[in-house]
């Protein structure tokens, strides 16, 4: 939110500041913003993925956009296109985002026009269990790194609320679904990390495939 409108994002403790979803109502972000700048200067402007901000896309510059409904969910995803209604997608959020963005890239083929894109992928944001089985089993605990400031009288640190709101997000505090109320068996902080790295490398390979695709549009 900073970087679109120079404010940080405002939310008094005790009170929802911003709306569940987006809202065409611009009275938190008052000021011009980057995309409606780059419209006056003649350039497409799209927006994929995450937004968690008040203001719909539309009234703050974007002439396209397509983001998720649910904030903090990587699969069974229900996505907004515009001001549609929003649709559940297959598979993983960051997948189709990927898809439709590099759709978008080719479609700017055969056009002269500028364009400015910004996309916003969720992970490495919780849940870090919802992911691919090739990044959740992507590295091994035991070959994690810890700086020695970690360990607490020897020992590691474990806070079994956190750790399932780390793994779980919403669907453990606020649904409490039974699945998530007990951790995986002897899970423990090198666990988290590992599944952090997985996360992160999810949202490398998806880079990759986005400055591919730019490179084959030159």
């Amino acid at each position: 939110m900073g970087m679109l409108s120079n404010y940080a994002e405002r939310r008094p403790d005790g009170t929802r500041y911003m709306s569940e979803y987006p809202v065409d109502d611009r009275v938190h972000m008052p000021e011009q913003t980057l995309p409606e700048v780059f419209k006056t200067l003649g350039y497409d402007t799209a927006l994929f993925g995450k937004w968690h901000i008040q203001p719909a896309p539309g009234i703050v510059g974007f002439d396209y956009s397509l983001f998720p409904r649910v904030h903090h969910r990587h699969s069974g995803q229900t996505f907004v296109e515009n001001t549609g209604e929003g649709e559940v997608v297959d598979g993983f959020s960051v997948e189709f985002e990927s898809d439709r963005v590099r759709q978008y890239l080719r479609g700017r083929r055969t056009q002269d026009d500028p364009f400015f894109l910004y996309y916003s992928i969720s992970p490495p944001h919780m849940p870090l269990m919802d992911a691919p089985d090739h990044y959740l089993n992507r590295y091994h605990p035991q070959d994690i790194p810890l700086r020695p400031n970690v360990f607490k009288d020897g020992k590691l640190p474990f806070d079994d609320h956190w750790f399932k709101v780390y793994l779980w997000d919403f669907l453990h505090y606020n649904h409490h679904l039974p699945y998530t109320e007990k951790l995986p068996d002897g899970f423990d902080l090198r666990r988290l990390i590992a599944l952090y790295y997985g996360m992160t490398t999810w949202v490398d390979d998806m880079i990759g495939r986005l400055r591919n695709e730019l490179e084959e549009c030159n």
